[in-house]
């Protein structure tokens, strides 16, 4: 009896999983969409998605034919975005491989021969396989594979981020269309030392918060982010499959498909670290109208409207998996492809899937996305803004505060002078100073708060924070805990104005060196998106010497 009722709730609890989790080839498309209308100005731009490893060259060549075909009628300002899995899982050979290498050429000549024939802007944007299926030779096998595309093509930077950075890669396709490259296969890969990374980007953090100042930068133009991990999806990534799934073997199958769903692996969406991930892009997006997101990673057509975000997984030319129908999707289609986003010269912005059969392709679902309306520009009128000539009492921290008469395990330190108030520190005013200076982003530092300025002749400095903020040094899931205090607390042990006495005796030895004043930064509108992180702050400001503007300056030795 009790086997019985054992064995029934299985079957009705793997029969309940199956419904919910069952996929299919056919199209879906969510009631209520009209398809009949069409975009009633002239074309001005397209943008062009590929992705997918088709291992048949034969069949991938034919693919190639039927997406060059639109690429030739395209207009001049076009772009052509290959986001992804262009290649087999196990990345671009290393050197000592030749012959793996030429045959990894044959495979992707296709992708080398469109990129080659077409004449508007081309990114590679590096997925999963670019990354060697994500194992830990992945940031080598990236690095060679761009190298490698740069010989072949011509063009060194095709392969963008570059250096299997994180991004964001910034790229004006018009006066009012800005591309963001994120290297998303970056957040989710293991192996990096970020010591020895070349990137200026070496942690999340600092990641999240560059795409975020990029999307705010430019919120007065459409913004597109181009990245190979979707945030939503209808197919495997989220447990979706079709019946024949489910069945071999039956009930296994089916907690397979409910694991991918509730559990799930480093590269399923359900996985704490994806869910991280996906928590943050969404958040950044929803707070411009109207973003575009481009991914790939599954091999079907997708397309999600999420607050005011176009969430677009593009196809694939490698084959095609089944998708769900419903789950939010308003398009979900398995099917092999590549899309098109038409940019109209009223302002209109449509979306177009085509599905690819031999040579021939086919106009598998359109829809108007959005009518672009630029922004007003915000007002900059701060003709009536003068802090030249101010002065403020401030002091570095308030946080190494402790009142403690005994050296002790963490020391005496130089708390006091962490705390200490210093008076007649200078208010600098950026609307005069150097002739006007004009922030251009965050600098890459993990401990302290730095902005880049930019002066009229085109030399950049730097304001670097007193107090330091150790803590993003630290591992996410290490953040917020007692560890976070010991390394908030050890940064007592260093000098908070310490590189103010270095030029002095970097001068009397004859050592090159750069001329920092402490500063007040006050709520100045002038800086911008940057204004909440940097107003009200005490600042070391300096050159930042890294290019041949600085060749005549004395500090450097001319």
């Amino acid at each position: 009896m009790y086997s019985r009722i054992y064995f029934r709730t299985i079957y009705l609890l793997a029969s309940a999983l199956l419904i919910n989790a069952c996929a299919t080839y056919k199209p879906y498309i969510k009631a209520g969409y009209d398809g009949s209308a069409n975009a009633d100005s002239e074309l001005a731009a397209s943008i062009f998605v590929v992705s997918g490893y088709q291992s048949d060259p034969g069949i991938s060549a034919k693919m190639h034919n039927s997406l060059r075909s639109q690429l030739k009628q395209a207009p001049e300002s076009s772009t052509l975005i290959m986001l992804g899995n262009l290649g087999p899982k196990t990345g671009f050979p290393d050197s000592s491989h030749l012959q793996r290498r030429e045959e990894y050429d044959r495979h992707i000549l296709p992708t080398l021969e469109t990129i080659g024939s077409f004449s508007g802007k081309t990114i590679v944007v590096p997925g999963l396989n670019e990354w060697a299926n994500g194992r830990k030779k992945g940031l080598t096998t990236v690095i060679d594979l761009q190298n490698h595309l740069s010989e072949v093509i011509g063009n060194e930077e095709l392969l963008l981020p570059s250096d299997g950075c994180p991004g964001p890669v910034e790229m004006a396709l018009s006066d009012e269309t800005v591309l963001l490259v994120i290297n998303t296969q970056w957040w989710f890969q293991t192996g990096i030392n970020e010591e020895e990374s070349s990137c200026e980007i070496k942690d999340k953090g600092s990641f999240i918060v560059a795409l975020n100042d990029a999307i705010k930068r430019n919120y007065n133009k459409q913004v597109i982010v181009a990245g190979f991990h979707p945030l939503y999806s209808n197919g495997p990534s989220s447990g979706f499959y079709p019946v024949s799934k489910h069945l071999l073997p039956p009930v296994i199958g089916t907690l397979h498909s409910w694991y991918k769903r509730r559990i799930g692996d480093p590269q399923d969406i359900s996985n704490p670290s994806y869910k991280i991930f996906g928590a943050l892009m969404r958040r950044m997006f929803r707070d411009h109208a109207d973003l575009i997101y481009l991914s790939a990673k599954e091999e079907s057509f997708q397309y999600f409207k999420k607050s005011g975000t176009h969430l677009i997984v593009s196809g694939s030319f490698g084959g095609a998996t089944a998708t769900a129908k419903g789950h939010d999707a308003e398009y979900a289609y398995g099917k092999e492809g590549f899309t098109r986003i038409n940019q109209y010269t009223n302002g209109e912005v449509w979306l177009e899937f085509w599905s690819v059969s031999g040579e021939t392709s086919e106009l598998a679902h359109k829809r108007q996305l959005y009518k672009w309306t630029s922004p007003a520009l915000l007002a900059e009128n701060y003709s009536h803004l003068d802090f030249e000539g101010q002065v403020v009492t401030a002091r570095a921290t308030g946080k190494h505060d402790k009142k403690k008469k005994k050296r002790g395990l963490s020391g005496l330190n130089y708390r006091k002078e962490w705390g200490a108030n210093i008076k007649g520190i200078e208010v600098i005013d950026i609307g005069k100073e150097k002739g006007g200076l004009t922030p251009i982003k965050r600098g890459g530092g993990m401990q302290t708060r730095s902005l880049r300025l930019q002066d009229p002749t085109g030399k950049q400095w730097v304001m670097r924070s007193v107090e330091k903020f150790p803590a993003n040094a630290l591992p996410p899931e290490l953040r917020g805990t007692f560890a976070d205090d010991i390394v908030t607390d050890q940064v007592s042990a260093s000098h908070p104005y310490g590189a103010l006495v270095v030029p002095p005796m970097a001068e009397a030895v004859d050592v090159y060196h750069a001329n920092p004043r402490l500063v007040y930064l006050p709520d100045d509108p002038r800086l911008g998106i940057y204004q909440q992180d940097f107003a009200d702050g005490l600042y070391i400001f300096e050159e930042r010497a890294d290019d041949d503007k600085w060749q005549d300056d004395p500090s450097f030795g001319k």
